[in-house]
């Protein structure tokens, strides 16, 4: 019967994934605009708007709709909450951190043409992700341990066949052993000294503690044209990077059934770097005054990416060996890895309404599908990792609306947007996010100030590791705050 049961276990979960996966694949292609203050208020709804820095990297043609040359520059804060709850126990993490969102530079010009009143060009920076967070999910598991997912993924291999990031070093910490008579059978510290009963008395605590740093942006390159006040044209080549540094440690301890093992800590630390290369081609047609039209295209996103990740494990225990050995501990080189991620193409549909010197309404509509992204390299085909992209991740569509109001030198402004979870099947996991945003605006001669709040809210669930199937699952709730600035001037 728990061979039946290990083999489902072992089947549905396989084991843990150090290298590259569609996990990596997705949160580099997740794209969430953080441009200048003024956008960020109106929900990123400015696609057919224009005249603001942030339309470089949303709708090309925005950049057209400049009279006059500006530059602006855009820090920002973020208030970061993750609350988790594990089996009944509920567990919050706090952060605070501080980024660049958006800086640039317009520059106006006027062909002297009847026809052409505008061809401005446009450089500068906006960022379109943010990876800083910290996540504690901590608990009791009644159902299962990370001791029983070594034991699964080392039956049948010999020790020097175990995966060196994982399995090898539970064997090497002593958290596993051979089952007499067998070298390629094991059992873990749980199991071992049982008596006959069917399965171990679980209820030992559990925790993981999960602290990423790093963020995605994209420095622009833009030209956009301005046809009789009628027709707007722009492209933008986009150069992305990004960076992300994650420290994962799991840990297990007050194990009810065996009194010599203290505890065991396993700790994953991976970073990854990309760099990539994308065009964007917008319009935006103005048939009346108040009244503006606009699409665009997003190329896929070209990336190169580097991966490094090591781990380690570490385990502790009430009595010693014959050495006198109370502790021990195995660790792995870095290891460095090289691969291409292809990310979706993207579509959008803008909306811009003005009502004369008082109002805008602004809508926006974006398509894209997570199930095109690609990975490759020269010296792996990603045969499975395409084939779970595929099967994991679909089309989908988001929405934003924004509005400000103008009264003399002050604006206010608000906005939402409501962007729908990549993955197919929504109800095992959903990852959709709801953003409720604010701000204000003071502009005095050629001098304006703009300060946004963004309300981020995501639900989703987690595991701790990949054991039972009916393991107990985290659900999470993640509420971010960010505060945006805008410092800028027209010339």
């Amino acid at each position: 019967m728990k061979k039946t049961i290990f083999l489902i276990v072992f089947l549905f979960f396989g084991g843990f994934i150090f290298a590259q996966n569609e996990v990596d694949a997705l949160r580099f292609s997740e794209i969430y605009y953080s441009g200048t203050a003024r956008a960020n208020s109106m929900a990123n709804a400015f696609g057919a708007l224009g005249a603001d820095l942030s339309t470089a990297s949303t709708n090309p043609a925005g950049i057209g709709v400049y009279k006059h040359g500006s530059i602006a520059f855009s820090p920002s804060v973020m208030m970061s909450n993750v609350q988790s709850t594990f089996n009944g126990t509920i567990t919050p993490t706090d952060k605070l951190s501080m980024m660049l969102n958006n800086f640039g530079v317009v520059l106006a010009t006027e062909p002297g043409t009847s026809d052409i009143r505008a061809l401005n060009f446009s450089f500068g920076y906006n960022r379109t992700n943010n990876f800083k967070r910290n996540y504690n999910i901590a608990g009791v598991n009644d159902k299962g341990s990370m001791l029983d997912y070594f034991m699964i993924d080392a039956n049948g291999s010999l020790p020097s066949e175990m995966n060196s990031y994982s399995t090898y070093h539970a064997w090497n910490t002593y958290l596993l052993d051979n089952i007499s008579g067998d070298t390629t059978s094991y059992t873990n510290a749980l199991w071992w000294d049982l008596s006959g009963a069917e399965t171990p008395k679980y209820g030992e605590n559990q925790s993981r503690i999960q602290q990423t740093v790093g963020g995605a942006g994209e420095f622009f390159f833009n030209v956009a044209m301005n046809y009789k006040d009628f027709v707007f044209f722009g492209a933008t080549v986009g150069l992305q990077s990004f960076y992300y540094h994650s420290v994962i440690t799991y840990t297990e301890d007050n194990f009810i059934d065996n009194a010599d093992l203290k505890s065991f800590t396993y700790i994953e630390n991976i970073t990854n770097n990309g760099s990539g290369i994308n065009l964007k081609l917008g319009l935006i047609i103005k048939p009346t005054k108040f009244l503006r039209v606009g699409g665009s295209f997003h190329s896929p996103t070209y990336f190169t990416v580097t991966d490094e990740y090591y781990t380690s494990l570490a385990s502790y225990w009430n009595s010693p060996d014959t050495e006198g050995n109370y502790n021990y501990s195995s660790e792995t080189e870095e290891n460095y890895f090289e691969y291409n991620l292809l990310t979706p193409m993207r579509l959008t549909g803008d909306l811009g309404i003005i009502l004369g010197k008082f109002m805008l309404i602004g809508i926006n509509y974006e398509y894209l599908d997570y199930s095109a992204m690609r990975m490759s390299a020269s010296d792996y085909m990603f045969v499975s990792e395409n084939e779970a992209i595929r099967n994991t991740y679909h089309a989908i569509s988001n929405y934003r609306g924004g509005v400000e109001f103008r009264t003399g030198p002050l604006y206010l402004r608000g906005g939402y947007a409501l962007l729908s979870s990549p993955y197919k099947d929504n109800k095992s996991v959903n990852f959709s996010k709801s953003q409720i945003s604010g701000g204000i605006g003071l502009k005095v001669k050629n001098f304006f100030l703009d300060v946004a709040y963004v309300r981020d809210i995501s639900n989703y669930n987690a595991y701790l590791y990949n054991g039972y199937i009916d393991e107990p699952v985290p659900a999470i709730v993640q509420t971010d705050g960010i505060i945006t600035v805008t410092l800028g001037s027209r010339f």
